[in-house]
């Protein structure tokens, strides 16, 4: 059992310090579920700061389920030279080669969230195209991205995987966005939103469009591949004119339809 020495000294004249006590380390002996629960609500970044709490965490961050790393460095200080979307990209980056150096073989993802603000160029879009690729290979079953002017790559909609999609970025392109057999749930907002064929998601159960771009005939190719759907939200869709006020009652009524019992 992990242990460590503290010495209380009230600082009194001829009063000597009171036997060491031994202060249980309690953070080593959570099971590794619990812990990884924990792990689940916070970024990366603070994973690593906290891997030096317990000598356990150290070998149990680079070995997560979830991955979540934000460009907000809010409460790190860097020097004034310093370029803050380098260092996002760098520490990623650092962090999933420490990953691959030290996980198990049978190591999946359990979900990744890549938030970042800063526009993206050439290079770093082929950096985040390789990180959504290893967490797809990984067996990755939520993906959430907030890339801004970042184009999902079509591997990401083939992904047998995954079951929750959440995409949120400005000027972000879905393209043939059409098939996946094991989706469960897809959140997009706000985003230009391009179906050419009609889509087919079996199993979806909640969709959720945000401030999303779209036409006609995109929008009905989405939706008529959605059968079975529990929980449909639509907020403030543009460039569905004439149609959208027609739409949205369509949709509505398949909710309605497909929600109430037989």
């Amino acid at each position: 059992m992990a242990t460590k020495r503290v010495k209380r000294n009230r600082g009194e004249k001829g009063v000597q310090n009171e036997p060491d006590i031994m202060a249980k380390d309690r953070i080593s002996q959570l099971p590794d579920s619990l812990i990884y629960y924990i792990f689940s609500f916070l970024p990366t970044i603070h994973l690593v700061r906290m891997s030096r709490v317990s000598r356990r965490w150290r070998r149990m961050w680079v070995s997560t389920p979830f991955l979540y790393s934000d460009c907000h460095f809010d409460d790190v200080t860097f020097t004034k030279n310093v370029n803050r979307s380098s260092m996002f990209l760098k520490f990623v980056g650092n962090c999933l080669r420490c990953r691959k150096k030290y996980m198990q073989p049978d190591t999946f993802i359990i979900s990744f969230k890549l938030h970042s603000y800063y526009k993206l160029g050439r290079h770093d879009a082929q950096l985040v195209d390789k990180w959504v690729r290893f967490a797809i290979e990984s067996k990755v079953k939520e993906l959430d991205l907030r890339v801004q002017d970042y184009c999902i790559p079509q591997f990401v909609f083939t992904a047998s995987s995954l079951t929750q999609l959440r995409f949120h970025a400005l000027e972000f392109e879905v393209a043939s966005l059409s098939n996946s057999s094991s989706l469960t749930q897809l959140k997009l907002r706000p985003l230009k939103l391009e179906v050419p064929f009609l889509s087919k998601f079996p199993p979806l159960k909640v969709l959720s469009l945000s401030y999303v771009e779209s036409n006609y005939e995109s929008f009905q190719n989405l939706i008529s591949g959605c059968l079975i759907i529990e929980d449909l939200h639509l907020q403030d869709l543009n460039e569905i004119h004439p149609m959208h006020e027609y739409l949205l009652d369509i949709a509505v009524g398949m909710f309605d339809f497909w929600a109430s019992p037989p």
